[in-house]
This record gives structure tokens, sequence and C-alpha cells, in this order.
């Protein structure tokens, strides 16, 4: 026994405070994911009822030739703008795999990532394939970094300007007026600007958070991170954009599609399977006929989600076979 050792209550005592409070936290957090996902799953089923799938099953089949091409041409410009992610990680670690590896690493990761979730694609499979072509574990880790503040500067950049420029409509019912969104708006755009600036004059290039460094990338490749992820995003939006009715202003599909994985992203459901569903039934419910805008959301999912998995795991084992070539 150890004679220095507390009693545990004067143990407890002395312990730092935020470890003490940490459970409720953790209690909070899942309580709030849960309403999250009690309040998407009711606007759902509520927003489904309605819904005549014959009539979706009918929208999905006579959509043109051309408008489906079109989408699947934008699913493509976006997942090679993920595989830039993963090039500019490339330039930001020095690590020498190859271009083209390096973007089908990518490819795979982000597709199981929006199917799977972020532990199996963003994190697990970047670990596993970029090891096995002898890339480091830590460079891995920059490598996610990097592109977790990619992904997020672009989407505050863009996201702020749809606020600031007033495309998002709100219901009358809300006391929350377009000024106090654009002033929030501003804010967002401020964040990513205040980033690239950072990277371009900041002295100090080391940041340390809980035991994780954290190294100031070039300002060009900081430029470059943003440009692509706003390209990204709006591009995503496209491919919704192009598959409903003409009378649906892109503005109006891009801001509620960035609110829609908002709302996803906090309730930790991959792909926001019926969030993304019920948030555009109800902003543009009385826009476009329910039927109509449930089968683009579908056919959005089948081309963007199940699709890339489906090639991504064609892809994987590829890779998995010529790293076992290369021993």
């Amino acid at each position: 026994m150890n004679p220095h050792a507390l009693p545990a209550t004067q143990a407890d005592a002395h312990r730092p405070s935020h470890r003490r409070h940490r459970p409720l936290w953790k209690w909070l957090g899942r309580a709030f994911i849960t309403v999250i996902v009690a309040l998407a799953a009711w606007l759902l089923l509520r927003l489904l009822r309605d819904v005549d799938w014959n009539e979706v099953l009918a929208t999905l089949a006579a959509y043109p030739m051309i408008t489906l091409v079109g989408a699947v041409v934008l699913v493509a410009c976006s997942y090679l703008l993920y595989g830039a992610y993963d090039l500019l990680g490339r330039h930001y670690t020095h690590h020498t795999l190859s271009r083209r590896t390096t973007a089908s690493i990518a490819f795979v990761a982000y597709a199981c990532n929006l199917n799977l979730g972020p532990i199996v694609g963003a994190v697990g499979l970047r670990l596993r394939l970029y090891t096995r072509y002898g890339v480091r574990a830590a460079q891995v880790a920059r490598i996610v970094g990097l592109s977790f503040v990619t992904n997020w500067s672009g989407y505050l950049l863009l996201g702020g300007a749809v606020l600031a420029l007033r495309q998002v409509e709100l219901p009358p019912s809300m006391s929350i007026g377009t000024g106090a969104l654009q002033v929030l708006g501003v804010l967002m755009m401020a964040l990513p600007v205040a980033y690239v600036v950072a990277c371009a004059r900041s002295k100090r290039r080391e940041w340390h958070v809980r035991g994780h460094h954290f190294r100031l990338p070039a300002a060009g490749t900081a430029a470059l991170q943003v440009a692509c992820a706003c390209t990204n995003w709006a591009v995503i939006a496209g491919v919704i954009w192009a598959l409903l009715p003409a009378q649906v202003p892109y503005g109006t599909v891009l801001a509620t599609f960035l609110s829609a994985s908002v709302v996803a992203l906090a309730a930790h459901i991959p792909g926001g399977l019926g969030v993304l569903e019920g948030v555009f039934l109800y902003a543009l419910g009385d826009r476009v006929a329910p039927h109509t805008l449930l089968a683009a959301l579908l056919a959005f999912r089948a081309m963007y989600y199940l699709l890339p998995l489906a090639v991504a795991g064609a892809t994987f084992f590829v890779l998995e076979a010529r790293a076992r070539r290369r021993g």
C-alpha cells in the first residue's frame, strides 16, 4: 500500500475540475445528439407520410440521360477535389508516395468516410493504406488534420458568403433576422481568411494542442485549401441542383445543403442519412412536390454515395494487392 496515497474522497477533491466535470459534458453531448436524431426522425416521418412512392419511382425513371450524365460528371469532379486535399497533404508532409496512389487512397477514404463515418474512412482506412505504402503514422495524422482544416475552412467561407448575401430564406416564425445572419456570415468568412493570413504572417509556425502539434502550412497551400474546399462544397450542391426542377435557384439549394450538412454533423449520422432528406423537404417542400424532391435526393445518394462506395471497394483491394507486391 502506498503510504502517500490519499483517501478516495480527498483524492477526488484534488483532481482537476475539468476531469471531474468531464462525465457531465459527455452526458450532455450524448443527450444533444439524441435530441437532434429524434427531431430529424420525427420531421422526416412527418414529411414522408403523404408521399406517393409510385410517383417517386416514376420521376426517377423519367430523368433525361443528359441530366444523369451531367450529375455524374459533377460527382467525379467532387471526388477529384477530395483527392486534391490529400495531394496538399502530400506537399505538406513531404511524403514520397506517388500522386496517383495518394489520390487513390483519398478516394477510398472519402467514399468510405461519407458512407461509414470518419473513424472508418478518414482515419482508419487512411492509416492502413498510407502505412502499407511506407508513410509514417505521424505523417498520416498530419494529413488527416490538414484535410479536416481544408474541408471546414472552405465550408466556413462559402457558408458565410451564403449568409452574407442573404441566400437563406427563414420561415416567418423565426425571430432571428437577416441582419443577424449577415453578421454571422461575415464572422464565418473571417475565420478562413484569418487562417490564410496567419499562414502568411505568423512567426510562430508550430502549435501544440493536447499533446499534438500542428505546423502552419505555407500561405499558398492554405489558400489552395480554402479554394479547393469552397469549390467542392459548391460542386456537391450542384449535383443536387442538377437533379431538381429548373425553377429552384442554385443559391437556395446551396444554402439548404450547407444547413443540412451542419445538422448531420451534429447528429453524427454518416452521410446525413435521413437528415439531408428532412431538411430539404422542410425547406423546399412548398416549392417542389415531395415526390420530385425525394426522387432527386435518392438519385443524389445513389450517385454520390453508393456508386463511389462500390468503386472504392474495388480500388481498396487493388491498393492492397499492390502493397503486397511492393513488400
